[in-house]
């Protein structure tokens, strides 16, 4: 007989057993990862993380050893390097997949954390986008494109807008955003969900 396990042990009322992973499936995904219910400095501890950690493949760090061990880099003209750009080359083409863009509608690009993701992001669109208009966000919006945006509202010569939120309710809504987005606006920043 399959067991499900739920984070929380009292289910909500509209939830049906069997929702979530089953246990046997639970456990194949956890075993394909490190550190799931140890930290290597903590000791026992159950993971959660919403600041720019995750737990880390198996298969990504026995990958990331044989790249690392190849001693050279990228962009040079030797056989070792131009190895290394076609692994980065593939990289991409997968996430495409994955994504399902093409080189003609979308890019693929990657950074050290979310926050230097997102603060890219919206310099590329803001350095690519019609010259003046404004870049609209809120203060309950990531870090990052809250910052970006003011950033580069400055650098651009743009009107940088603050979309006030419902302090009571601790949220935003597409009604907020509404009175504040114009047919000039370059960039707006919307919280999807909370972190």
């Amino acid at each position: 007989m399959s067991t499900t396990t739920f984070l929380n042990t009292a289910a909500p009322a509209h939830s049906t057993q069997g929702a979530l992973l089953p246990n046997e499936l639970l456990a194949q995904v956890r075993e394909r990862f490190l550190h799931v219910d140890t930290c290597p400095y903590s000791g026992k501890r159950t993971y959660f993380e919403n600041a720019g950690g995750s737990l880390t493949l198996k298969s990504v760090i026995t990958q990331g050893a044989e790249i690392a061990a190849i001693p050279d880099n990228e962009h040079r003209d030797n056989p070792a390097s131009h190895a290394i750009s076609a692994i980065v080359a593939a990289g991409r083409n997968d996430l495409m997949t994955f994504f399902g863009i093409s080189p003609d509608n979308g890019v693929i690009f990657g950074g050290e954390t979310g926050t230097e993701c997102l603060f890219r992001v919206i310099r590329a669109a803001a350095l690519s986008a019609e010259a003046g208009g404004s870049l609209v966000t809120c203060a309950i919006e990531h870090p990052a494109t809250y910052d970006a945006t003011r950033q580069w509202a400055q650098r651009t010569n743009r009107e940088w807008i603050e979309v006030p939120f419902d302090i009571n309710a601790g949220r935003v809504t597409a009604t907020h955003y509404a009175k504040f987005v114009r047919s000039d606006t370059r960039i707006a920043t919307i919280l999807h969900t909370s972190q």
